[in-house]
């Protein structure tokens, strides 16, 4: 079936949809959307997808490799409409997936000016200082600390464009932190849009660092101040990060790896590596670079 995308009568019930998603999506009954030949045809090879929102070029380009029945909706800005719907609908569309019940442990110690909203699990002796703010739908497991001013599951600048048009892109997803994981004073962890932003057991975040969406930092990782995680970046075990480094979204770095002070990263590395620098690669090799460009 193919029509116009009308915003005025959007019946996702009707259409069988329940989820929102991309063309690869793994989840059955999704509305997607494909804006480029590549995309378009990953869509229409996935039997996950229900509908889907393009552009009536594409449609009439590539609608010849159509193998299965999925509901075509056409517009001029398939991704911006698609993020204007996952606005509206997706909070109700996406089930109990990441839904948390609320949940206080034992000997939890909360400061009266945090804010906490409802869905928060808090695990056994944990420790929320002073305005520190906890939003929904998060975890934080025993023998956890959260220091004053961190925010666990912050939205995000993510946009979508329609001319001068933009929506901000709303985060239904969450923040998991596994037992023993300590965040410093004014530290930031995203939550995704649909997964889950992961810190996992023992993980140490020093002040004012910044983790973007949907990442995963692995056990008994040690961030120092300063430092920004790309989102979707994945920190193996024992990861140690200097301060003011910067790992690039999307990369993964091995574990026991070390990277040192102020590293911009820039591609993964494999485990047990030792690398530094502005863009950054090993670093007996830049020490060395170093030592040939000092000495002329």
């Amino acid at each position: 079936m193919v029509g116009l995308l009308d915003m005025e009568n959007i019946r996702l019930r009707e259409w069988g949809i329940e989820n929102l998603g991309g063309v690869e999506t793994l989840c059955k009954n999704t509305l997607s959307y494909a804006e480029n030949k590549a995309f378009f045809l990953k869509a229409i090879a996935n039997p996950n997808i229900t509908v889907l929102l393009t552009k009536e070029s594409l449609f009439l380009e590539l609608q010849s490799y159509m193998k299965h029945d999925i509901k075509i909706l056409l517009t001029e800005n398939p991704k911006f409409y698609f993020w204007v719907i996952h606005n509206l609908y997706g909070e109700n569309l996406r089930g109990t997936l990441y839904r948390v019940q609320n949940y206080r442990g034992i000997n939890v110690k909360i400061h009266p000016s945090a804010y906490i909203e409802d869905r928060v699990h808090l695990g056994d002796n944990v420790e929320i200082g002073a305005q520190a703010y906890i939003a929904s739908d998060c975890t934080i497991g025993d023998n956890s600390y959260v220091g004053n001013g961190v925010v666990i599951g912050a939205q995000g600048l993510e946009l979508a464009y329609n001319g001068y048009d933009k929506v901000i892109i709303k985060r239904f997803g969450s923040v998991k932190l596994h037992n023993n994981v300590h965040i410093f004073d004014n530290s930031v962890v995203s939550k995704s849009v649909w997964g889950i932003t992961e810190l996992q057991e023992s993980a140490s975040i020093a002040v004012l660092c910044n983790i973007a969406a949907n990442c995963v930092i692995g056990k008994a990782v040690r961030m120092s101040g300063n430092c920004l995680v790309g989102g979707s970046a994945k920190l193996g075990e024992n990861v140690i990060l200097g301060p003011s480094v910067t790992i690039k979204d999307g990369i993964t770095i091995g574990a026991n790896s070390r990277i040192r002070i102020g590293s911009v990263v820039v591609q993964s590395c494999p485990e047990n590596s030792d690398i530094s620098g502005n863009f950054a690669f090993d670093h007996l090799k830049n020490t060395r670079h170093f030592a040939r460009l000092r000495n002329g």
